[in-house]
């Protein structure tokens, strides 16, 4: 029997749009993670991006044990190739609804930490459109 999470994400996924592959949901978790990477290790530095990846895992590993993978990988670049990993070998809902939950949680620490405004203005793209990865960026010419 799935979960209500599960379900309700399944039912608004219905409504909203196609459901992506676990594969597509993975590329995607990875090049929405490289670039809140990107844009974070500047300002808190590399063990501070890190902390903040490490504890929204916790965070969502509690409802989604998929997410479950050794401590030491937990760090990036690796960590973001180890959730692209595992996500690409869920269930396409399982995948996309993992994904987002651990975006949710990293950005409610990040909101909690600078601020929602700040945590806007910082990742404001990335977190209003994780799943589109490379593909969201401008390509007009």
């Amino acid at each position: 029997m799935p979960s209500k999470a599960l379900t309700i994400a399944a039912d608004s996924q219905t409504a909203a749009a196609p459901l992506p592959s676990a594969g597509e949901s993975a590329d995607r978790a990875l090049a929405t993670w490289r670039g809140i990477d990107a844009v974070l290790t500047p300002i808190v530095g590399r063990r501070g991006a890190d902390a903040l990846f490490r504890r929204a895992l916790q965070l969502t590993q509690v409802d989604h044990p998929v997410l479950a993978f050794p401590e030491w990988e937990a760090t990036a670049p690796e960590g973001y190739t180890a959730l692209q990993t595992l996500l690409a070998a869920q269930t396409d809902l399982a995948a996309a609804v993992a994904s987002q939950a651990l975006l949710r949680h990293f950005q409610a620490l990040l909101e909690r930490l600078i601020g929602s405004s700040l945590t806007r203005q910082l990742l404001g793209p990335l977190l209003e459109n994780p799943s589109r990865g490379p593909a969201a960026e401008d390509e007009s010419p």
